[in-house]
């Protein structure tokens, strides 16, 4: 329907998204803007992503006053921003971005009053603490299987925000599979308040 790698800006350029949310009728929006930009600095993420994150959150609310946005907070490149920002070196590192992407999400999350799935946040903690499983797909930056099924169970709890167990595995191994879970659902559980969460 939408365009992948597509930044929010040029999404709202799409008449069939302003269309789509115009028609209302929708439980959750859930945004993402394109993976590398919201890394960058403050100036052009003020500029270029929070005026766009806005303007979708507006336009959800306008077709369904009651739907709950949700900004996806996405998670940083294996090696650093793949599109790297000149002059800001920042973002040129995993840890770098993470921390900038992090920061930009919540704030699009407070600035809209909207709820925040902490998928990054979910990411960072799985590679401190199990290297082994593989996150990525061989280009570094999009989700191999297991990084698919990470996001899968954050977004989840963040929509339904409540322990829950499933024997779906997508091809992980149960251990594996039931460590993401563990992970993906803490990460929400843990800071409900921080993603402007109510239970």
């Amino acid at each position: 329907m939408l365009k992948g790698g597509e930044r929010l800006k040029g999404h709202l350029e799409n008449p069939r998204l302003t269309e789509l949310l115009k028609k209302g009728g929708w439980d959750y929006v859930v945004v993402q803007e394109n993976s590398s930009l919201p890394a960058y600095d403050t100036d052009f993420v003020s500029r270029e992503v929070y005026p766009y994150a806005h303007t979708i959150d507006s336009l959800a609310h306008a077709g369904t006053p009651d739907v709950k946005v949700v900004f996806y907070m996405t998670w940083g490149h294996k090696y650093g921003n793949i599109r790297p920002r000149k002059g800001y070196p920042l973002c040129d590192t995993y840890e770098g971005m993470q921390e900038r992407l992090k920061t930009s999400y919540l704030e699009m999350t407070y600035q809209n009053d909207a709820i925040c799935a902490p998928v990054g946040m979910a990411w960072a903690e799985v590679r401190e603490k199990r290297p082994d499983i593989i996150l990525y797909k061989q280009d570094t930056f999009h989700p191999a299987v297991a990084g698919t099924y990470l996001n899968a169970v954050t977004i989840y709890t963040t929509m339904y925000p409540r322990h829950f167990q499933t024997d779906f595995d997508a091809g992980l191994t149960p251990p594996d599979a039931e460590f993401l879970q563990q992970v993906g659902q803490n990460t929400v559980l843990d800071n409900l308040r921080l993603l402007n969460i109510q239970k």
